[in-house]
């Protein structure tokens, strides 16, 4: 199994190029390095001779590396072993990869660290400080592993863990957990989808703790063609360095969030660069869900003096539940996108709209070799085209459930219609099918349900940040405490105001919220800055909520509902007078 996933159609060229992996462009002088799939292979086996005199088959070991060559022989050694990779980021002094990197390893019980020589220092530091020092860990770059030999015959069924993949729900982490048939049928449906063959180059610029990092990877190397991999880092330093290195190695595929072409865009309107060729680059994908498109077309004009062609632009949808893509939009063919009524829309209901207030969504394509459903959550009822429901997944290559979460396990993947059909992933996301196309409208518990109607709390953030740019760069987080009714609650984080001008701009906020949602938001909360930094708008939505209700958080200022402030507060006179409290 390992081998097909290694080189696929390259395994009678083993001298073919697998990894190129480019050095950070903060390195100065610094070059990259090359692994052929022979070398590739031939270090696989090295680290899973290591391996298997440390673990029994099942063990899990954690992989704490940068996206480089050294991850990609780590993964591979680990499934030659009959182990279980569970790639962490590198706990560096962010809190949040301390907190993430911790809550992984006591999770998921690993018993093997395998790094490289660059991460062993904060690595072995983390180790010492969080009580970890039983667990083994070597930086695989650096010490003598020994004699790769034989691959060694480990059996493992198709429905053994092969992967361990974390996401977070909810602010807990939460790791799906792929057995190896799954993840062969789920790459070969991403490579039907994207055509991708031996001669292809993927670039990934994620970070591999991140699953679509992972499987980009992985995609490239069971195709047999040859993944390039980017610093994650140095897109935001420099985001056209994600085209020079494009045309540099004559990348074909290549994509990532929204965020990175919106910055690719304002980077190269802000000044051209000159020599590049991108005509090679036939896929640019990019999730569906929540984008504005806007974001492709302003990338599609910047880059098209440079030989970019619209037509390689693509939605996907891709879920570590369903191991990794579900749908994708149409090749050669722009995104489809919907300008739809926001008032149907909070009925859960799609009717197209020409006002231009109301909001476009862009499709993720149409389903292949997976059988899709929209559903009413609450009785499992299949929804009709056009209504607004939970999307259920079923068919071949679908992950076996969370790793140590039995119940949840249960509940989100033998999902049942009330006709009696069953095995399908309830996937936590809101959908809509028109006409055979998907259109995923985000996280249900993204969702607000006041009043009897549905508003998507990220429509409501992006909406303030665009309204009140004086609220500074932080994003607001919007979400619902329940007081005998559900009653929103916006916190947003702010630099340096007086207390005139905080209490303006709740007041405008307020008032403004009100008349666009004809909903009644009467609770506005400004932190000061310094909140932790977190790039998932659901984690830090659920962060925020948590840090409200249990006053964990000193607002600088705030205008409370009544009866927000008699459940959530103390009563007026034990408030310190570090900051304000104010009763509506």
């Amino acid at each position: 199994m390992v081998r097909r996933l290694m080189g696929g159609p390259a395994r009678n060229d083993r001298d073919r190029i697998a990894v190129i992996a480019e050095a950070s462009a903060a390195a100065g002088a610094a070059t990259g390095s090359e692994l052929s799939y022979a070398e590739l292979d031939r270090s696989a086996r090295t680290v899973a001779a290591w391996l298997s005199e440390q673990c029994v088959p099942g063990d899990r070991v954690l992989l704490l590396s940068p996206l480089g060559p050294e991850i990609v022989k780590n993964f591979f050694g680990c499934l030659y072993a009959g182990v279980v990779p569970v790639v962490a980021p590198v706990p560096t002094g962010r809190d949040h990869h301390l907190a993430r990197a911790t809550g992984i390893a006591f999770d998921s019980g690993a018993r093997v660290v395998l790094t490289d020589v660059g991460s062993l220092s904060p690595v072995h530091e983390w180790l010492s400080q969080d009580g970890m020092e039983e667990l083994v860990c070597v930086a695989t770059d650096v010490v003598e592993l020994g004699d790769p030999g034989d691959p060694v015959d480990v059996v493992r069924g198709p429905a053994d863990a092969a992967v361990l993949c974390y996401g977070s729900a909810v602010g807990e982490l939460v790791a799906t957990e792929i057995g190896y048939a799954a993840l062969e049928q789920g790459l070969a449906r991403t490579r039907a989808a994207f055509g991708v063959t031996a001669d292809d180059r993927l670039l990934s610029w994620l970070p591999p703790d991140n699953y679509t990092g992972l499987m980009n990877v992985l995609t490239a190397l069971s195709a047999g063609a040859t993944a390039v991999l980017m610093p994650t880092r140095d897109l935001a330093r420099d985001p056209v360095r994600w085209l020079e290195l494009v045309d540099r190695h004559r990348v074909t595929i290549s994509g990532g969030a929204a965020t990175a072409f919106a910055r690719c865009a304002r980077a190269v309107e802000e000044r051209l660069p000159t020599g590049l060729d991108l005509s090679c680059w036939r896929i640019a994908y990019t999730p569906s869900t929540l984008l504005d498109p806007a974001v492709l077309g302003r990338f599609a004009d910047a880059v098209a003096p440079l030989g970019f062609d619209p037509a390689a632009l693509r939605t996907t949808y891709c879920l570590p539940e369903a191991t990794f893509l579900v749908s994708s939009s149409t090749p050669g063919r722009a995104p489809v996108g919907t300008r739809v009524s926001a008032t149907a829309l909070e009925e859960r209901t799609l009717v197209e709209s020409e006002r231009p207030e109301d909001p476009v969504l862009v499709g993720a394509g149409r389903v292949e070799r997976l059988d899709v459903r929209v559903v009413d959550p609450e009785s499992g009822r299949e929804l009709p085209d056009r209504r607004v429901g939970e999307v259920w997944v079923r068919g071949s290559g679908l992950a076996r459930g969370y790793w140590g979460h039995e119940v949840e396990s249960r509940r989100s993947f033998d999902a049942r219609l009330d006709d009696g059909q069953d095995g399908f992933v309830r996937t936590g996301d809101l959908g809509v099918l028109d006409a055979g196309e998907l259109y995923v409208l985000g996280r249900a518990d993204g969702m607000l349900t006041v009043s009897g109607r549905t508003l998507r709390a990220h429509d409501v953030e992006r909406e303030v940040a665009e309204r009140f740019p004086g609220l500074g760069a932080h994003r607001a987080s919007v979400f619902t405490v329940p007081v005998g009714r559900e009653e929103v609650v916006v916190v947003q984080e702010v630099e340096h105001h007086d207390l005139d001008e905080l209490r303006s701009l709740a007041a405008a906020l307020r008032s403004w919220l009100r008349r666009r949602t004809r909903v009644r938001f009467g609770s506005v909360v400004f932190l000061g800055p310094g909140m932790p930094a977190i790039g998932c708008d659901r984690a830090r939505r659920a962060l925020m909520r948590d840090l409200f209700v249990a006053r964990a958080a000193e607002p600088v200022y705030e205008e409370l509902d009544a009866d927000v402030r008699r459940r959530y507060r103390p009563p007026l006179g034990t408030a310190r007078r570090s900051h304000v409290r104010i009763a509506v």
